[in-house]
């Protein structure tokens, strides 16, 4: 970790101190005799120590040249994974087009969407009075009536 703080220092870049992460320990228990013998047991275990090191406000392309850098001057040993997230400005959905067809889709998706509490409460009144007006209605049947007639009216 001390090799990647002072490669993001001398490229400027701006970073936290190491963090350290939970240890991860896989421990496995095996016999050291071929055949009998359970007493005789020996454990076995891996731990896996983790840091994470932040660089954060760095040009994206420093940050990627950077963790270039880092993986192809790794130690032997060490295995990395990066991240890198972006910010996005508020007015971004200015220049954000969006077809007609999109649109449509949309409408489509929404319309097969689970419903809300009031949707869900009027199915359940729909049901219970369509019951109570015949008793002898399998109750599967009518709600699978209900949630088709639901789906089939356009909402707003």
């Amino acid at each position: 970790m001390d090799f990647c703080r002072r490669a993001a220092h001398s490229m400027n870049l701006p970073c936290t101190g190491t963090i350290r992460l939970p240890v991860h320990i896989k421990r496995w228990t095996v016999l050291k005799s071929p055949f009998v013998h359970k007493a005789a047991m020996e454990v076995f275990e891996r731990r896996t120590h983790k840091r994470l090191l932040q660089i954060y406000d760095a040009d994206l392309e420093v940050a990627k040249k950077w963790i270039e850098y880092i993986e192809t001057n790794i130690p032997g040993g060490i295995g990395m994974k990066s991240r890198i997230f972006e910010y996005e400005s508020l007015d971004f959905l200015d220049s954000f087009k969006v077809s007609q067809g999109e649109i449509e889709n949309g409408t489509q998706i929404k319309a097969t969407s689970s419903p809300d509490a009031h949707q869900v409460k009027a199915m359940a009144d729909l049901v219970v009075k369509k019951l109570s007006e015949n008793p002898k209605l399998s109750i599967d049947k009518v709600t699978k009536d209900v949630i088709e007639q639901f789906r089939s009216t356009p909402k707003k």
